[in-house]
Protein backbone atom coordinates (compact mmCIF):
# COMPACT_ATOMS: atom_id res chain seq x y z
CA UNK A 1 0.00 0.00 0.00
CA UNK A 2 1.27 3.40 -1.09
CA UNK A 3 2.23 5.83 1.78
CA UNK A 4 3.13 9.33 2.07
CA UNK A 5 6.87 8.09 2.93
CA UNK A 6 6.94 6.82 -0.40
CA UNK A 7 6.88 10.09 -2.08
CA UNK A 8 9.70 11.47 -0.24
CA UNK A 9 12.61 10.14 -2.58
CA UNK A 10 10.56 11.89 -5.39
CA UNK A 11 10.41 15.10 -3.79
CA UNK A 12 13.70 15.49 -2.63
CA UNK A 13 15.18 14.29 -5.67
CA UNK A 14 13.66 17.95 -7.20
CA UNK A 15 14.24 20.06 -4.19
CA UNK A 16 17.92 20.28 -2.91
CA UNK A 17 19.16 21.17 0.55
CA UNK A 18 16.10 20.09 2.41
CA UNK A 19 15.07 17.95 5.93
CA UNK A 20 13.07 15.21 6.07
CA UNK A 21 10.69 16.88 8.75
CA UNK A 22 10.10 19.65 6.15
CA UNK A 23 8.91 17.12 3.07
CA UNK A 24 6.42 15.96 5.92
CA UNK A 25 5.12 18.87 6.62
CA UNK A 26 4.87 19.85 2.66
CA UNK A 27 3.21 15.98 2.03
CA UNK A 28 0.43 16.76 4.71
CA UNK A 29 -0.35 20.36 3.53
CA UNK A 30 -0.68 19.45 -0.64
CA UNK A 31 -2.70 16.31 0.59
CA UNK A 32 -5.48 18.70 2.36
CA UNK A 33 -5.24 21.37 -0.38
CA UNK A 34 -5.14 18.69 -2.97
CA UNK A 35 -8.60 17.52 -1.64
CA UNK A 36 -9.38 21.01 -0.75
CA UNK A 37 -9.72 21.77 -3.97
CA UNK A 38 -10.55 19.36 -6.33
CA UNK A 39 -13.33 17.30 -4.08
CA UNK A 40 -12.26 13.76 -5.29
CA UNK A 41 -11.79 11.89 -1.77
CA UNK A 42 -15.31 10.91 -1.17
CA UNK A 43 -16.86 8.41 1.21
CA UNK A 44 -20.09 7.25 1.79
CA UNK A 45 -22.40 6.97 5.29
CA UNK A 46 -25.14 4.00 4.55
CA UNK A 47 -28.05 3.24 6.35
CA UNK A 48 -28.48 6.07 8.77
CA UNK A 49 -31.29 6.00 10.59
CA UNK A 50 -33.70 9.04 9.86
CA UNK A 51 -35.67 9.95 12.92
CA UNK A 52 -39.20 12.02 12.68
CA UNK A 53 -38.71 15.67 13.08
CA UNK A 54 -34.97 15.81 13.26
CA UNK A 55 -33.02 18.45 11.41
CA UNK A 56 -29.99 17.49 12.92
CA UNK A 57 -27.61 14.29 12.52
CA UNK A 58 -24.62 14.51 13.68
CA UNK A 59 -21.65 12.99 10.68
CA UNK A 60 -18.95 12.15 13.16
CA UNK A 61 -20.48 9.43 14.95
CA UNK A 62 -22.50 7.33 12.46
CA UNK A 63 -21.38 3.82 11.13
CA UNK A 64 -19.84 3.35 9.24
CA UNK A 65 -17.56 6.14 10.73
CA UNK A 66 -16.00 9.05 9.25
CA UNK A 67 -11.98 7.76 9.05
CA UNK A 68 -10.35 9.52 11.84
CA UNK A 69 -8.09 12.99 11.32
CA UNK A 70 -10.33 13.92 8.68
CA UNK A 71 -12.25 16.99 7.93
CA UNK A 72 -15.48 17.23 5.76
CA UNK A 73 -15.21 19.54 2.76
CA UNK A 74 -18.75 19.07 1.88
CA UNK A 75 -21.65 16.98 1.38
CA UNK A 76 -22.02 15.49 -1.76
CA UNK A 77 -25.36 13.83 -1.58
CA UNK A 78 -28.06 12.56 0.48
CA UNK A 79 -30.47 10.32 0.19
CA UNK A 80 -33.99 9.43 1.58
CA UNK A 81 -35.35 6.24 0.95
CA UNK A 82 -33.21 5.90 -1.96
CA UNK A 83 -34.49 9.53 -3.34
CA UNK A 84 -31.38 11.95 -3.85
CA UNK A 85 -32.44 15.05 -1.92
CA UNK A 86 -32.06 18.64 -3.73
CA UNK A 87 -28.65 20.44 -2.50
CA UNK A 88 -31.16 23.44 -1.61
CA UNK A 89 -32.75 21.65 1.26
CA UNK A 90 -29.48 20.37 3.68
CA UNK A 91 -26.42 22.03 4.70
CA UNK A 92 -23.01 21.26 6.34
CA UNK A 93 -23.55 22.72 9.57
CA UNK A 94 -20.67 23.62 11.98
CA UNK A 95 -18.04 21.17 10.13
CA UNK A 96 -19.80 17.51 11.17
CA UNK A 97 -23.59 18.10 11.07
CA UNK A 98 -26.41 17.57 8.38
CA UNK A 99 -28.41 19.98 8.49
CA UNK A 100 -31.75 19.81 7.06
CA UNK A 101 -33.81 22.90 6.49
CA UNK A 102 -36.64 23.91 8.81
CA UNK A 103 -39.12 23.39 6.15
CA UNK A 104 -37.47 20.42 4.89
CA UNK A 105 -36.97 18.16 7.82
CA UNK A 106 -38.09 14.44 7.59
CA UNK A 107 -41.25 13.86 8.90
CA UNK A 108 -41.32 10.33 9.43
CA UNK A 109 -38.71 7.78 10.74
CA UNK A 110 -37.05 5.20 9.30
CA UNK A 111 -34.10 2.51 9.84
CA UNK A 112 -31.40 2.66 7.62
CA UNK A 113 -33.77 5.21 5.84
CA UNK A 114 -30.43 7.83 4.54
CA UNK A 115 -27.53 7.51 2.81
CA UNK A 116 -25.07 9.93 2.22
CA UNK A 117 -21.74 10.71 0.20
CA UNK A 118 -19.53 12.89 1.77
CA UNK A 119 -16.15 15.05 0.21
CA UNK A 120 -13.81 14.53 3.01
CA UNK A 121 -10.14 16.30 3.60
CA UNK A 122 -7.41 15.26 5.83
CA UNK A 123 -6.37 17.37 8.88
CA UNK A 124 -3.49 19.50 8.47
CA UNK A 125 -1.10 17.74 11.65
CA UNK A 126 -1.67 14.15 10.40
CA UNK A 127 0.25 11.44 7.98
CA UNK A 128 -1.20 8.51 5.99
CA UNK A 129 -4.12 9.74 6.18
CA UNK A 130 -5.38 9.31 2.78
CA UNK A 131 -6.01 5.87 1.80
CA UNK A 132 -2.72 3.93 -0.51
CA UNK A 133 -5.12 3.89 -3.97
CA UNK A 134 -5.48 7.52 -3.35
CA UNK A 135 -2.10 8.27 -2.64
CA UNK A 136 -1.49 5.74 -5.85
CA UNK A 137 -4.03 7.31 -8.32
CA UNK A 138 -3.23 10.93 -7.27
CA UNK A 139 0.58 11.35 -6.73
CA UNK A 140 2.13 13.49 -9.54
CA UNK A 141 -0.07 16.41 -7.76
CA UNK A 142 0.67 15.26 -4.31
CA UNK A 143 4.78 15.45 -5.43
CA UNK A 144 4.00 18.74 -7.34
CA UNK A 145 2.19 20.11 -4.12
CA UNK A 146 4.54 19.64 -1.63
CA UNK A 147 6.95 20.84 -3.59
CA UNK A 148 5.34 24.32 -4.39
CA UNK A 149 5.02 24.31 -0.57
CA UNK A 150 8.32 23.88 -0.27
CA UNK A 151 10.12 25.64 -3.11
CA UNK A 152 7.31 28.44 -1.76
CA UNK A 153 9.14 29.13 1.43
CA UNK A 154 10.75 31.92 1.83
CA UNK A 155 12.34 30.35 5.43
CA UNK A 156 13.58 27.22 3.48
CA UNK A 157 17.25 26.95 1.88
CA UNK A 158 15.57 25.36 -0.95
CA UNK A 159 13.08 28.80 -1.59
CA UNK A 160 12.90 29.25 -5.52
CA UNK A 161 10.00 31.13 -7.31
CA UNK A 162 10.87 29.52 -10.41
CA UNK A 163 10.35 26.24 -8.98
CA UNK A 164 7.47 27.20 -7.10
CA UNK A 165 5.60 28.55 -10.36
CA UNK A 166 6.57 24.99 -12.27
CA UNK A 167 5.09 22.58 -9.33
CA UNK A 168 2.06 25.22 -8.96
CA UNK A 169 1.10 24.70 -12.58
CA UNK A 170 1.57 20.76 -12.40
CA UNK A 171 -0.57 20.90 -8.85
CA UNK A 172 -3.18 23.26 -10.74
CA UNK A 173 -3.26 20.54 -13.64
CA UNK A 174 -4.16 17.35 -11.45
CA UNK A 175 -6.41 19.21 -9.35
CA UNK A 176 -8.36 20.35 -12.97
CA UNK A 177 -7.49 16.39 -13.50
CA UNK A 178 -9.40 14.96 -10.57
CA UNK A 179 -12.46 17.39 -11.25
CA UNK A 180 -12.67 16.30 -14.87
CA UNK A 181 -12.92 12.66 -13.51
CA UNK A 182 -15.47 13.66 -11.15
CA UNK A 183 -17.69 14.90 -13.66
CA UNK A 184 -17.25 12.06 -16.50
CA UNK A 185 -18.46 9.42 -14.21
CA UNK A 186 -21.45 11.44 -12.79
CA UNK A 187 -22.53 11.80 -16.13
CA UNK A 188 -21.65 7.77 -16.66
CA UNK A 189 -24.12 7.26 -14.11
CA UNK A 190 -27.06 9.13 -15.21
CA UNK A 191 -26.85 12.18 -12.38
CA UNK A 192 -25.24 10.01 -9.54
CA UNK A 193 -22.20 8.68 -9.51
CA UNK A 194 -21.75 4.85 -8.45
CA UNK A 195 -20.61 4.07 -4.99
CA UNK A 196 -17.11 3.17 -5.94
CA UNK A 197 -16.40 6.40 -6.84
CA UNK A 198 -13.35 7.69 -5.11
CA UNK A 199 -14.62 5.77 -2.02
CA UNK A 200 -12.85 4.96 0.65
Amino acid sequence: MTTYDDLYPTIKARVPNIDDPNVEDAVRQAAREFCEQSGVWRKELEDIDVVADQQDYDLSSTTPAIPDNTEIRSIVWVKLSGAVQSTRTYELYEGATLRFGSSHIPGYSKTDGMDIKLALMPDRLTEDVLPGWFITRWQTGLIAGARMFLAGDPGLRCYNVASRDRETAIFDREVARARASLISEHKDQDGVMSSGDWVV
